[in-house]
């Protein structure tokens, strides 16, 4: 810790190691997503060569999985960016829905269908994580506003307590 900190209690250190590991899950499950469809792609190209049509939807909706996972990188890491992360969701989950019943109708295959349902669920897995590092970082700010308002409060009662003093001296 560096010395010009104020010493944390093990309750805050504990909280601050969560957040820290949520962010690397995080991290890690976005890195693992955007690879899946990398894998994909490359999958797609070598199984449907007489399946254009299909494989060109495939692949479209597979690099607009990706460029929308990008900017979730940054939303997750640095826990800005809300209204970013909810254009980014809604895009991913629509777009993962589209990869799904495009291959639930195309190419019933038994581990392409599986694959897919993986892949929603660590979509909504991810999801649910980045917004519950939004929720704990607004919640953080009430309380700092809350301790800071008391504070002010504090000492306007402490001013007026004085001033009362000293006009009855």
């Amino acid at each position: 810790m560096p010395p010009d900190q104020p010493v944390m209690s093990a309750a805050e250190e504990l909280r601050s190691l969560k957040r820290v590991l949520i962010k690397l899950g995080i991290v890690a499950l976005n890195s693992c997503m955007v690879v899946h469809k990398f894998l994909l792609i490359v999958a797609v190209l070598m199984r449907y060569n007489n399946f254009f049509l299909l494989r060109t939807y495939i692949i479209y909706l597979c690099v607009a999985g990706i460029v929308l996972h990008i900017p979730m990188f940054y939303s997750a890491t640095a826990v800005r960016g809300h209204n970013v992360f909810l254009v980014c969701a809604a895009g991913s989950l629509v777009i993962q829905g589209a990869e799904f019943f495009l291959f639930l109708l195309e190419a019933p295959i038994e581990q392409w269908i599986i694959g897919q349902v993986f892949s929603f669920f660590s979509l909504f897995f991810l999801l649910a994580f980045i917004e519950s590092g939004f929720r704990e970082k607004n919640r953080l700010q009430n309380e700092e506003e809350q301790r800071l308002g008391l504070s002010v409060v504090y000492y306007n009662v402490e001013l007026v307590s004085e001033a009362i003093e000293d006009n009855s001296d």
